[in-house]
This record gives structure tokens, C-alpha cells and sequence, in this order.
């Protein structure tokens, strides 16, 4: 094919994420997300596109970008959060990074499609703990 040209020969890689290790702690541990392709031709680099959400802001974390690449003869590459910003920004016990994957002409979606990374900042108190009565 002509330089630069991509050969999707075959059957297409089906991706997918989960949240590889779901808490990060503001101030020190990290948290991860996990793409994952199956099938395909895995001899090339595959880009896999993702949209951000959730409730943390980028005060609360290095940005992660809006694309991830597994490379060749790989069939997984994680996305790391890493909490960043004073604690107490937000005033928020829980903040959460939600990763989902967008859909593309090189590679098949599969399940899940979403994962979501929960940002502890333990200088805010956690709220308190819903009751529930239980009547005899």
C-alpha cells in the first residue's frame, strides 16, 4: 500500500477497558485503566480513541489525552491517572475519571466500554454513611 497506509486485512481488532486499578489517593497512589484488543492483525500498533468524563477536573489529574496505542505484538496498553493538584481542591471526598471508547473504522468496540478510576482526596472528610433502619 502507499506510505502510510493502513492494511486492515483480516478481521478487525475488538477493544475494550476496564479500570485495571479503580482508586487513585490524591498525594500518592495512582490508578489505571487497561485497553485491550482481541483478535485483529496484532503484528501492528493499534490507536484506540477514549472520551473523558466524570467528576474530577483537570486540577485533580494529569490529562491522559483522547487516544491510547497498543503496540505491535501487544495486546494491551494501560492509561495511568495520576492525582495531581493540591488536596482539598475541589472539597471533594470522591472525584471520579470516566474512560469510554469511541468508535472507529479500525477497530470493533466490545464490552465493557466504560471504566471509571474513583480520585480519593483523604484531606476532605468522606461523607457519612447512608442509614438504613431495619424495623422488626
Amino acid at each position: 500500500g502507499c506510505p502510510g497506509s493502513v492494511d486492515y486485512s483480516g478481521t478487525l481488532s475488538t477493544v475494550s477497558i476496564t479500570a485495571s486499578d479503580p482508586t487513585a489517593i490524591k498525594g500518592g497512589d495512582g490508578g489505571a485503566f487497561t485497553i485491550t484488543r482481541t483478535d485483529g492483525d496484532q503484528s501492528q500498533p493499534l490507536e484506540v480513541y477514549f472520551t473523558v468524563g466524570g467528576t474530577a477536573d483537570g486540577d485533580d489529574y494529569d490529562s491522559i489525552g483522547s487516544s491510547a496505542v497498543i503496540p505491535a505484538y501487544e495486546e494491551s496498553v494501560d492509561v495511568n491517572v495520576i492525582p495531581d493538584g493540591p488536596s482539598g481542591g475541589l472539597g471533594l471526598y470522591e472525584s471520579t475519571v470516566t474512560v469510554t471508547l469511541d468508535t472507529n473504522p479500525g477497530y470493533l468496540v466490545g464490552s465493557p466500554e466504560t471504566a471509571t478510576v474513583s480520585i480519593y482526596d483523604l484531606s476532605v472528610s468522606p461523607p457519612p454513611p447512608v442509614q438504613v433502619a431495619v424495623w422488626a
